[in-house]
C-alpha cells in the first residue's frame, strides 16, 4: 500500500512539475544576484550576514530545485517496481532535505541580523517538516513551501 501511495504522490508531483512557472531557473523577478548584497546590519559592521547569506541563498536555491528532481526519481523507481531501490531513494531524498534543514539551522546560529536569523530559522523548520516521513503535505504544496524558503532567505539577504 505504501508503494502505491509513493507512486501516486510521485505521479502527482511529476504532473505538477510539468506545470511549473516559466521563471523557475530563468532569473525571474524574485531572483537575487548570486552575490546577494549584505543587509544593513552587515554593512553597519561585524555580522556574518554576507558570508551566511551567500551560502544560505545557494543551498536553498539548490534544495528547492533538487526537490523536483528527487520526486521525479522516486516516481521513476516506483514505476519500475523495485521496492528496495524506492526505499533507498526515499531515504536519500529525505536525507538531502534533512541536510538542507540542518545547514539552515547551523547558519542561523551565526552572528547575523534578526531578519536573516528569522528567515533561516523558519526555513529550517519548514524543510524539516517536509523531510519528516510522517508529513502529508501534498507535493505541489511542498514544492511551493520549499521555493518559499529560498525566496524568503533571498529577500532577507537583500
Amino acid at each position: 500500500m505504501r508503494r502505491i501511495l509513493v507512486a501516486a504522490v510521485a505521479v502527482s508531483a511529476l504532473a505538477l512539475a510539468a506545470c511549473g512557472s516559466s521563471d523557475d531557473d530563468a532569473g525571474g523577478a524574485g531572483a537575487a544576484p548570486a552575490g546577494a548584497s549584505p543587509t544593513a546590519a552587515a554593512a553597519a559592521g561585524g555580522s556574518d550576514d554576507t558570508t551566511v547569506c551567500r551560502e544560505a541563498v545557494q543551498i536553498s536555491k539548490d534544495g528547492a530545485a533538487g526537490f523536483g528532481a528527487g520526486v521525479e526519481n522516486l516516481l521513476k523507481l516506483a514505476i519500475e517496481g523495485d521496492e528496495a531501490k524506492v526505499d533507498a531513494a526515499e531515504k536519500e531524498f529525505r536525507g538531502t532535505l534533512g541536510a538542507w534543514s540542518d545547514k539552515l539551522a547551523e547558519l542561523s546560529g551565526k552572528q547575523v541580523s534578526a531578519e536573516v536569523k528569522s528567515a533561516l530559522t523558519e526555513g529550517a523548520a519548514t524543510v524539516e517538516k517536509i523531510a519528516d516521513p510522517a508529513d502529508n503535505t501534498p507535493v505541489n504544496a511542498a514544492k511551493e513551501a520549499l521555493t518559499g524558503v529560498a525566496d524568503k532567505v533571498r529577500a532577507a539577504c537583500s
